[in-house]
């Protein structure tokens, strides 16, 4: 319902209900060891399949199979009473059958690209922490290919990869908590993939960069 044109009215003509078959298998530890670890598999499949259309804001139930599946896992390890680390990956893909009957890639509006976290995390007894964490996203043109073999005339957007880092501190202050960060500490100059993905579709007014460097200050108090 994103911007729609004004007069947009809702009905049976532009809203189909969409059955989904979801199958998950996940696997998770907690060791006594300070290892806490997860493991998921998933694959969904259906009988349609959406497509975001030109300017015109055009949303489109297409009646035709659709495919996602990936893993996710994540990882924390106690190094000490104080010191944490972990991190995150997620690996998603998604198809849909073409005109063709060929399987062909669903977009990053639909499919995030591979993704990855981590961070290193310090809790002292004293109230003071710090935590560095990291973000990076792995660039992707495998849906515009694909388009442009099977002679699409909606060409997805490529998505360039980007890493991004933040580092936060808190601090006990009185009655209450300072926190401080500094975020996208490299600076990079990037594109969310959601902003990169609408280019192609909503023009360059739905397409910002992200903020460069930004710096945090709050202070709170819990009462």
């Amino acid at each position: 319902m994103r911007d729609v044109p004004a007069g947009f009215v809702i009905s049976n003509e532009n809203i189909d209900l969409i059955k989904v078959n979801n199958y998950e298998l996940g696997w998770r530890i907690q060791a006594d060891s300070g290892l806490s670890a997860g493991l998921t598999a998933f694959y969904n499949d259906s009988n349609k399949t959406i497509q975001f259309g030109t300017p015109t804001y055009a949303v489109d139930v297409i009646d035709t199979d659709e495919r996602v599946y990936g893993a996710e896992a994540n990882l924390k390890y106690a190094i000490s009473d104080t010191w944490n680390i972990g991190g995150t990956l997620a690996y998603t893909r998604g198809q849909f059958k073409n005109d063709q009957n060929d399987w062909q890639e669903l977009s990053a509006i639909r499919v995030s690209p591979l993704k990855g976290t981590a961070y290193s995390e310090w809790q002292f007894d004293d109230g003071y922490g710090l935590r560095v964490q990291a973000l990076a996203v792995g660039g992707t043109n495998k849906a515009q290919q694909d388009a442009i073999e099977a002679g699409d005339a909606r060409l997805p957007a490529a998505i360039k990869g980007f890493a991004v880092m933040d580092v936060i501190g808190n601090a006990m202050v009185g009655q209450g908590t300072l926190g401080f960060g500094v975020y996208n500490v490299w600076n990079r100059d990037y594109k969310s993939v959601y902003s990169q993905a609408v280019s192609t579709i909503y023009g360059p007014i739905s397409s910002l960069p992200a903020q460069g460097r930004t710096y945090g200050l709050s202070y709170s108090v819990k009462y």
